[in-house]
């Protein structure tokens, strides 16, 4: 939400690089008509915060390029 440019377990981050939540928050409290969205585009499975959590695809083998499991995604071995 506010990134400093820490390094987290290893992973070195970029100061900024994050969704100026702090800034929003002083503009647009209170304002009834705010629409938020948020745009994922990955997740570090590697985080401590998520690496024991993370769901395994049993059915997925990874980095073969074949959907093993059928379901329409190919190597979707994490998520």
């Amino acid at each position: 939400m506010h990134n400093t440019g820490q390094t987290v377990n290893g992973d070195p981050s970029v100061a900024d690089a994050d969704i100026d939540t702090a800034e929003a928050w002083d503009l647009y409290t209170g304002n009834p008509n705010m629409v938020i969205a948020v745009v994922d585009t990955g997740v570090n499975y590697n985080h401590p915060d998520l690496a024991a959590n993370a769901r395994v695809n049993p059915g997925e083998i990874a980095g073969n390029s074949v959907d093993d499991d059928g379901n329409g995604f190919v190597d979707d071995v994490r998520g």
